[in-house]
């Protein structure tokens, strides 16, 4: 998985949805950015993906959209965690009325982190913040991924602490410090469909990209410049 990422899950079918060979529609992708109004764009390559493989940030001027039948996946750092919805986030839950959606962000640089969780178009939990301030936005009741977290935390001069794992050790970090962790929790119960719908590992894909052999199956999504098209 990336270290920074920026991105958005939809599904409005059956648990576990997005882990099946799902097959990338380029019709419904234009379609889809016409509707999202991102303007005339050229692709640029389409690139295979193992599934559960959460992609980092895009390049500037690029998002990345993988569009099948009553699911998306978007890549964009346009995409931000927020109460109200940033516009592109809600034409995107409008398309798609009934199904369960999760934004993502993640930015181990300065430390941000941001996850929000819908159900039919409908706020059900956020929660975001960064290094220097702390925790910037808590909605709603934290979801069985953070609860690990949650129930292993104590308060320390009024700001919560948490126990974080990195490789074999452990340490009390700060909200902000264990929200990546958190965050890709979150994405990997999503995927899995235990909410709606990481912490190491997805049905043989490891978290480090390293060595690990590819997996068997794979989805396609297609790269696109944000650009106009020159005439």
């Amino acid at each position: 998985m990336g270290e920074n990422t920026s991105c958005l899950f939809l599904n409005s079918r059956e648990p576990r949805y997005l882990l099946t060979q799902l097959i990338h529609d380029s019709e419904l992708a234009r379609s889809l950015i016409i509707e999202l109004q991102l303007g005339s764009c050229e692709q640029l390559e389409r690139i295979s993906v193992p599934m559960g493989r959460i992609l980092g940030t895009p390049k500037s001027e690029t998002f990345i959209l993988g569009a099948y039948p009553d699911a998306v996946v978007y890549y964009d750092d346009d995409l931000a965690v927020a109460r109200d919805a940033v516009p592109v986030v809600k034409k995107i839950l409008t398309r798609f009325p009934n199904a369960s959606a999760l934004v993502l962000e993640r930015n181990d640089g300065n430390l941000s982190f941001g996850y929000a969780y819908y159900e039919r178009g409908k706020l059900v939990r956020a929660l975001a913040g960064c290094g220097d301030r702390g925790v910037t936005l808590s909605y709603g009741f934290p979801l069985p991924a953070e609860e690990e977290y949650f129930n292993k935390s104590i308060m320390r001069d009024g700001e919560m602490f948490m126990l974080s794992s990195h490789g074999r050790i452990q340490t009390m970090s700060s909200v902000p410090q264990c929200g990546g962790q958190m965050a890709y929790a979150v994405a990997l119960d999503f995927l899995l469909g235990r909410i709606g719908g990481v912490v190491t590992e997805i049905e043989g894909v490891s978290r480090r990209q390293g060595n690990q052999p590819p997996p068997v199956r794979a989805v396609t999504l297609e790269v696109f410049h944000k650009k106009r098209l020159r005439l």
